[in-house]
């Protein structure tokens, strides 16, 4: 079976190249020679035009290495965030930004744009639900970009960004950019798009990757702040209490 092959060729090689996945992924999504509108490719050079492509399988799995560079690899999540903002507004990734040599979060190899457009699209194809999710923010100083919002404003978000379902785990990743700095709380309402990748990742942060326009619906600031206290992380063995000044909830208008 084709999906087998392609899952025995990832667990061999994607720990050592994950740009193996993505040529991979193009060259496998091509139609058996012979077909209408053909490429060729593979299934040209060897001979095994009589096999069915199992696109469900290699788009599974063309997500799931996505998800994992943009959670797991540390700098190459930011650098997969980068290339989608370029991605998003239909401009290739520039010089300036590619390569070792470029400034983190820049340094983006063709890997990392493979990666936040496949995200993008799934994002795009990925059907509506109405869950909450949060995103926690931190600073050592007030974020004015999110302290000006008022309710009826729109807010872009302007690359991929991951959310979760739990407030606990928001509260957690707003505490590791900022220690004991500013804390903000975005919360979603209404119907969203967005793709889990717990699944994909096994973090079991219930995390969503989402992106587009949103409305600011609501903004909570009471003047003794929101305590959250973060004591069930998964892989977090301490526990510690995140104050947010102020909680802004969005409902998703579109995405782009």
């Amino acid at each position: 079976m084709l999906r087998d092959q392609l899952q025995a060729e990832y667990r061999n090689r994607f720990a050592a190249k994950p740009e193996y996945v993505w040529a991979l992924k193009r060259e496998y999504v091509r139609e058996p020679a012979g077909a209408p509108g053909a490429h060729g490719g593979e299934f040209a050079k060897t001979g095994t035009t009589g096999q069915a492509v199992d696109k469900a399988a290699i788009a599974h799995m063309a997500v799931r290495t996505a998800a994992r560079t943009h959670a797991l690899t540390g700098a190459g999540g930011r650098k997969v965030q980068v290339a989608s903002q370029y991605f998003l507004k239909g401009e290739p990734v520039p010089e300036s930004a590619k390569g070792l040599e470029a400034p983190i979060p820049s340094g983006v190899e063709p890997y990392h744009e493979v990666a936040a457009e496949t995200l993008v699209n799934a994002i795009r194809n990925a059907p509506e639900h109405s869950k909450v999710l949060y995103r926690g923010l931190g600073g050592d100083y007030k974020i004015q970009s999110l302290e000006k919002l008022k309710v009826g404003d729109t807010v872009t978000l302007g690359q991929i960004s991951a959310f979760t379902e739990s407030r606990q785990v928001a509260a957690y990743y707003a505490n590791r950019q900022s220690l004991g700095g500013y804390f903000y709380e975005l919360k979603t309402e209404g119907p969203i798009k967005a793709v889990p990748t717990d699944q994909y990742t096994g973090l079991e942060h219930q995390e969503h990757i989402t992106e587009g326009k949103f409305e600011v619906v609501g903004i909570d600031e009471p003047k003794t702040g929101v305590m959250i206290l973060v004591d069930a992380v998964p892989g977090v063995n301490r526990k510690f209490y995140v104050t947010h000044e102020r909680s802004i909830t969005l409902r998703q208008v579109g995405v782009f």
